[in-house]
């Protein structure tokens, strides 16, 4: 697809481990025909269209992405057998085309590092949800170090994306989803590998993810060159991440003050 953006691309190709940790969040989340469903951040669409597939019959996914371009992605590969996803162009915090406690799932994977107010957004969640729906979610634990190391040294750009990324512990989550007004049912926090043949695909899938906050024509020739030195070959790290289940109350008692 010549006229995809060569990061919704990168990100395409080189996004296996959000994939496979996808698709053991959606059995975690057990979607059933007839729900209704918002996946947040449903990027090129892979696993939206897997939800949607164990919602028919009458079932409808509502695939919400701010970025245009993956949207396009995903709308473009849509399987032409799936007739119930509705694609919306916008954020987590802005779901007005959503009605009321409409929803009886929310789906997300890998997107809630990037939102900052992560309480706004958790009530604009917990307003779509049914009373007893429930919100699954898995997230980034932290940022690791060559993450950071390669950021840093890609320009001004580079530390601004560092410092875009709001990643609470586990003990954290779960403050911040009963102060949200929802009851834990899940939090996990297992450890997760990364595992990359070299540096160039490490760089492949930064920029994709990053949707090229990251670029590595940034690095400066000299800081390139240490780079392949110390990183001649295979790069693995472990990072944790964060895994949970949390349900609207039936009795909604909102927010704590």
């Amino acid at each position: 697809m010549s006229t995809v953006n060569k990061f919704v691309e990168m990100y395409a190709n080189h996004s296996a481990l959000q994939g496979t940790r996808g698709r053991k969040l959606i059995d975690l989340a057990a979607p059933e025909s007839g729900e209704h469903v918002v996946d947040i951040g449903c990027g090129t669409g892979q696993l939206t269209y897997a939800i949607a597939s164990r919602v028919v019959p009458g079932g409808v996914v509502y695939a919400v992405d701010p970025d245009p371009e993956r949207l396009a992605y995903a709308r473009a590969n849509l399987p032409a057998e799936l007739k119930n996803i509705r694609f919306l162009n916008t954020r987590a915090h802005e779901l007005g085309e959503i009605p009321e406690a409409s929803i009886d799932l929310v789906f997300s994977n890998y997107v809630f590092q990037w939102i900052e107010d992560k309480a706004v957004a958790l009530r604009e969640v917990g307003r779509v949800l049914r009373p007893g729906g429930r919100l699954v979610m898995e997230v980034v634990g932290k940022i690791i170090d060559i993450q950071n190391e390669i950021s840093m040294l890609a320009g001004e750009e580079g530390r601004t994306l560092t410092r875009r990324f709001f990643c609470p512990n586990r003990d954290e989550w779960v403050a911040i989803l009963n102060d949200a007004g929802f009851e834990i049912e899940h939090a996990d926090w297992p450890l997760l590998d990364f595992d990359y043949a070299n540096l160039d695909a490490l760089f492949e899938w930064w920029e994709g993810t990053t949707h090229g906050l990251f670029k590595r024509s940034a690095i400066s020739s000299a800081d390139m060159e240490r780079l392949r030195a110390d990183y001649p070959g295979r790069i693995f790290f472990q990072r944790n991440a964060f895994v949970g289940v949390a349900r609207r109350p039936y009795t909604l008692r909102g927010p704590h003050p």
